[in-house]
């Protein structure tokens, strides 16, 4: 159905983004298609994924500040 389609898109520009290295733009897909299914995995994992690397690149600019 139409929403399948849409999530997959969103997920797909996500993956897009991140290959670009625009990780703000990424995780606004990702979480698009969360919206559409909250429990599609592929888009957690991926959103999950960035944020913790985002965490961890905060932590570790903040150490050797």
């Amino acid at each position: 159905d139409w929403v399948d389609k849409l999530k997959t898109s969103y997920f797909n520009r996500g993956k897009q983004y991140e290959t670009d290295g625009n990780e703000e733009r990424a995780i606004a897909c990702y979480y698009s298609a969360l919206k559409l299914d909250p429990s599609f995995p592929e888009a957690k994992e991926a959103a999950q994924s960035l944020l913790d690397n985002a965490k961890a690149e905060t932590k570790s600019e903040s150490k050797s500040a």
